[in-house]
């Protein structure tokens, strides 16, 4: 009875030496697969980090490149703002000046006309004592 109780306990324990390799075995295929797909994994990773990383690095040469044509253009469309707003400041100020000009002209060419009308008047006048003289001189000579 000894050895039947052994062969069972031996097959037994040939059993569960069975079911314990092969569940090893399954679980190194399991960590190999998990394995596989972390290396997968980090291979992605450092591909789509360095990809990043290239994708930075022309950004930055793009924006400095950017910065080279643009900064440049800024700084001539300051100063053109500058100049023209100069101008026009000219231009409001020589604008005064021709408005003040036409006035003054204006008041001149009205003191002028003034003048004018008066020794034209003056002038009548003494046309007409001459006129009257020359009839009262006519007169006299009949």
């Amino acid at each position: 009875k000894r050895s039947s109780d052994m062969r069972v306990e031996f097959k037994e324990v040939q059993r569960d030496i069975a079911e314990l390799k092969s569940s090893q075995e399954r679980k190194s295929k399991e960590a190999e697969v998990s394995n596989a797909d972390l290396e997968s994994a980090t291979k992605a990773f450092e591909d789509a980090s360095k990809a990043m990383a290239d994708a930075n690095a022309e950004k930055l040469e793009n924006d400095k490149s950017t910065v080279e044509i643009l900064e440049p253009a800024i700084l001539r469309k300051a100063n053109a703002i500058k100049e023209k707003e100069k101008i026009a400041s000219e231009v409001v100020e020589l604008q005064k000046s021709i408005e003040q000009q036409q006035s003054d002209n204006q008041e001149n060419l009205t003191n002028l006309e003034t003048k004018v009308s008066a020794k034209s008047n003056e002038l009548k006048e003494h046309k007409a004592k001459v006129d009257n003289a020359h009839a009262d001189f006519d007169a006299l000579k009949k």
